[in-house]
């Protein structure tokens, strides 16, 4: 009895302290929240006025840029996926890499290559232990990514991309080269408020070009599109159907802007993909923390009343024990 006491003593002490580290990461988890969605909102005026630009000049070139034609016969595809570096995130990590396996078989019946880039540990050991090749990977910013790292990432994807998927483009960095591509596809979570964060596949590359209007009043407009959706998806152009228009005049002329515009915006879509997905990271780690803490609670109250009762019983032993021993003790005295 009294071995079994000290064994339930040990466990709730145990899970006392799992509650407090799982506490700490809920409040933790709690804090960057608010920050990561901050960064969001920060970053959605640049990424607006991007698309803004880019709009225009594509309604003033010739629009016959590599990102936005599409190829003949597309052979390979890039497949970037965001994860994270940590765990503890409830289902974050399973969610998105279970949308990059769908992307990849939709890939595959296509006849097209998959070439995989991963973004957070959790998506490169997943990868490794099942002896996948990933072309290349960044890890260390999934919960605070810097425009810097979209950079790096978006700088290697459209190097293979340019290049196309007969060729292969020098690496950033590594000794050997990275396989050219034909398309550019971006698995990521999307943030939408703190219950719900949906994993999403958006082919980036070739960029579609929609066009509105009839005869001289026509506009294109550029876009990126959901792999598989039908309709093409305007990031940021809320500036409505007949509404006022801003006038632009380029400098040097449209089409040199639209070379060097169109690879940064690429860059800035990854940024705002990668700060969603920090958002979303962040609050499935605060729900998932929040249940382990109600799970320690609860633990804690049935093991402490599993120890009361045993105390209980082993009281009741010692009473009866000394009760026994008084009544021998007793029984004696009178024998004599």
């Amino acid at each position: 009895m009294a071995a079994q006491l000290r064994v339930l003593r040990r466990r709730i002490r145990s899970t006392q302290s799992i509650k407090k580290i799982t506490r700490a990461m809920e409040l933790i988890a709690t804090s960057r929240i608010a920050k990561a969605r901050a960064r969001v909102e920060e970053a959605k005026p640049y990424a607006e006025e991007m698309t803004r630009v880019l709009t225009e000049l594509a309604s003033n070139s010739a629009l016959d840029h590599p990102l936005l034609v599409e190829r003949e016969e597309p052979r390979r595809a890039a497949v970037l996926v965001v994860t994270s570096d940590r765990g503890q995130a409830g289902g974050y990590n399973a969610n998105v890499l279970r949308e990059a396996e769908q992307l990849q078989s939709l890939l595959r019946e296509q006849g097209k290559e998959p070439v995989l880039y991963v973004i957070g540990r959790k998506g490169v050991n997943y990868y490794r232990f099942r002896r996948r090749k990933v072309e290349a990977s960044w890890t260390g910013f999934s919960e605070q990514p810097r425009y810097a790292d979209a950079a790096e990432a978006a700088r290697t994807l459209v190097a293979a991309f340019i290049v196309g998927a007969d060729e292969t483009a020098d690496g950033a960095g590594d000794d050997e080269d990275v396989k050219g591509v034909d398309e550019l596809h971006l698995v990521y979570t999307q943030f939408k408020n703190m219950v719900t964060q949906t994993p999403q596949a958006r082919r980036m590359a070739p960029m579609e070009v929609e066009y509105e209007g009839e005869g001289e009043g026509t506009e294109a407009t550029v876009s990126e599109t959901r792999t598989g959706g039908a309709t093409g998806v305007r990031p940021g152009d809320d500036r409505g159907g007949d509404g006022p228009r801003a006038l632009y005049e380029f400098e040097p002329d449209a089409d040199t802007l639209f070379d060097a515009l169109l690879p940064k915006y690429i860059g800035a879509r990854l940024f705002a993909a990668l700060l969603e997905s920090a958002a979303s990271e962040s609050a499935n780690r605060q729900r998932a923390m929040k249940a382990a803490t109600d799970n320690a609670n609860e633990l804690i109250r049935n093991l402490t009343l599993e120890a009361n009762q045993a105390r209980q019983a082993q009281i009741t032993q010692e009473i009866s024990e000394i009760v026994g021993g008084a009544d021998a003790l007793v029984s004696a005295g009178s024998d004599i």
